[in-house]
């Protein structure tokens, strides 16, 4: 298997339709005229994070701050030297996850985007290398990634004070390991939930999908490889790894095999049908079509 650098979940789906890959990694639910055609099999849910570089010099960060930092106003570290973002583009998954911990951290993303005051990657894997030879810049990347890629980050603790945009003051959410209304500088251990009282936080955990899609005309091998990632095996793996398994089952792979052209075919010639198909892949399960072996993201 050969795995293709980050193409972005639209860079990946265009390499899918051109034959260039076999397998597209998606990190956010498709439309339905993206997913019509496709196989599109609910892999796994990622926790979205503001990681921070080696040379930040603070642990977390109050949410209204951030807000400050992203509608260009000032704001420092504890050190007194400037915070400096970067964005990923209008539409990110991660960003969007991200802007859910309240409508004044959306806003403030939507602004940072439309005025271009901070740079703007295009893809996972050009934030994760900015992120690291900027040491002292933070941005959105999941937790996961740190994780297998051994990166010289480390997710940045989000905090509610009193201007609250989102968190009731005291609060500290320490994204994608837990929440936590201990005193300030306490870490939060790794393998720490969320607690009872925050868990229903709104936009708790900030997190993505991970799809994979691929062609009706999906090779054995291909098929048997994401069949593999659907089993309870492939399952215990992304759980080792740090992330929520998906709905997605290997039976229900298999079964769409012998199926998968003939339903893929209706949906390319009835747009209702088509637009229903990816709603019903958005809600795992119900897939279209058979699997492939080459990974794009």
């Amino acid at each position: 298997m050969t795995i293709a650098p980050s193409l972005g979940t639209a860079g990946g789906l265009r390499a899918l339709r051109d034959g260039a890959i076999d397998v597209a990694v998606c990190s956010r639910d498709l439309t339905p005229t993206e997913a019509a055609g496709l196989t599109v099999a609910q892999l796994a849910k990622s926790t979205v994070v503001l990681a921070a570089g080696t040379e930040v010099p603070d642990r977390e960060i109050p949410l209204s701050t951030l807000e400050a930092a992203l509608r260009g106003m000032p704001a420092t570290w504890s050190d007194g030297t400037r915070i400096e973002l970067l964005l990923r583009e209008p539409g990110d998954s991660g960003t969007l996850a991200l802007s859910q911990l309240s409508p004044a951290l959306r806003s403030a993303f939507d602004d940072a985007l439309s005025s271009r005051r901070w740079p703007v990657l295009h893809t996972d894997q050009a934030m994760e290398l900015a992120l690291v030879s900027r040491s002292r810049c933070i941005g959105a990347i999941d937790r996961q990634t740190i994780s297998l890629h051994d990166l010289p980050l480390r997710p940045l603790g989000l905090v509610g004070d009193p201007a609250g945009v989102g968190l009731p003051a005291g609060v500290r959410l320490f994204a994608g390991t837990g929440l936590s209304a201990d005193a300030p500088g306490h870490d939060v251990p790794r393998d720490a939930g969320p607690s009872a009282a925050h868990s229903a936080l709104p936009g708790y955990p900030p997190s993505r999908p991970l799809l994979l899609a691929t062609r009706p005309d999906a090779s054995n091998e291909a098929m048997d490889f994401v069949a593999y990632a659907c089993s309870s095996d492939g399952k215990q793996l992304l759980l080792s790894l740090g992330y929520v398994p998906g709905s997605c089952t290997a039976a229900g792979i298999r079964a769409t095999e012998a199926t998968g052209e003939e339903q893929v075919t209706k949906a390319n010639t009835d747009p209702m049908r088509a637009g229903a198909a990816g709603k019903q892949s958005q809600r795992g399960n119900s897939l279209r079509g058979k699997t492939t072996a080459g990974v794009g993201r």
